[in-house]
């Protein structure tokens, strides 16, 4: 994959949250431990190629990006890992993004404009539609920004208030 990754999504205000911690990385934090929320794709894929792809992921960044872990034994001493392959990457291009905005459905209803929803971090220029609230007449939903959608859900998975 993409690996490490280019893409970092900040939270700092607990959007997310409705302004309280969330996520695992931000308990892990506020815990003062360094959390990584990592997003692998779809959740039902175990398999064993997708739980590799998902370690190798992991590693290089705690390794390359972070640089805070080294690999060691069962006694704790610094070992090299044949079994273990992390090509060198240039991290210093990093696309940084923070959440700035949330969405909550409300009994009003929503739909995505055309072409908007299908992608993570979709880019949305400012001014353009979103989506529209409200079923019949609806109300477009845009904002003064460009932007990029992030976690866009289908509308299988929608809640209200989620």
């Amino acid at each position: 994959g993409r690996l490490p990754t280019r893409m970092l999504l900040l939270d700092p205000k607990h959007l997310i949250g409705d302004g309280s911690v969330a996520l695992t990385d931000e308990f892990v934090g506020i815990h003062g431990g360094m959390g990584v929320c990592y997003e692998s794709g779809i959740a039902s894929d175990l398999s064993q190629s997708k739980v590799d792809s998902i370690t190798r992921s992991v590693l290089q960044i705690l390794q390359l990006d972070m640089q805070s872990m080294a690999f060691v034994d069962a006694m704790g001493q610094p070992r090299v890992s044949d079994s273990i392959s992390l090509p060198a990457t240039d991290m210093a291009k990093r696309d940084v993004y923070e959440i700035t905005q949330v969405f909550k459905l409300t009994e009003s209803g929503f739909r995505w404009a055309d072409g908007v929803g299908e992608e993570n971090f979709q880019r949305i220029p400012a001014g353009q539609p979103i989506g529209f609230i409200g079923s019949g007449e609806s109300q477009p939903f845009a904002v003064g920004y460009d932007a990029h959608i992030v976690f866009p859900k289908i509308p299988a998975l929608w809640k209200i208030g989620s």
